[in-house]
């Protein structure tokens, strides 16, 4: 687990097993990650709206009441999503948050389990084949 604070919150965000994948977090962060064909800039602006995604999903454990939405029909999870997104925009716009240090903090705690950064890796591996082929 660990602690980011946005705004005036703090949040304890650990990646669930069952809420990583669920919510196919590691293949979109993966493709979030390689994303080149916009160049840089297009990379940055696709990790940048991928961030309230990421949070909510590392929310689910230790926020639910707050943040939870239903992992299997995804009931609820626009409302959250959004309510992320207004929360780190507003905090961004504020200079309060450093949206890549943010999305590295993120990425940090997903790939303290062992078995989710094995699966991460191999996402990454797999996409950056798949781009090589191209």
């Amino acid at each position: 687990m660990t602690t980011v604070k946005i705004g005036e919150k703090e949040f304890n965000v650990t990646f669930g097993y069952e809420a990583t994948l669920k919510s196919k977090l590691l293949t979109r962060l993966a493709k979030a990650s390689t994303s080149t064909e916009d160049g840089m800039l297009g990379n940055v602006e696709e990790l940048l709206l991928f961030m309230p995604d990421f949070l909510l999903v590392g929310l689910q454990k230790e926020h639910k009441n707050e943040y939870g939405y239903d992992l299997d029909t995804r009931k609820g999870y626009d409302d959250k999503r959004n309510k992320l997104f207004t929360l780190i925009a507003d905090a961004v716009d504020n200079g309060e948050v450093d949206c890549l240090e943010l999305f590295n903090e993120l990425e940090k705690e997903l790939t303290r389990n062992g078995f989710l950064k094995k699966m991460f890796e191999k996402e990454l591996e797999k996409i950056e084949n798949t781009n090589e082929n191209k």
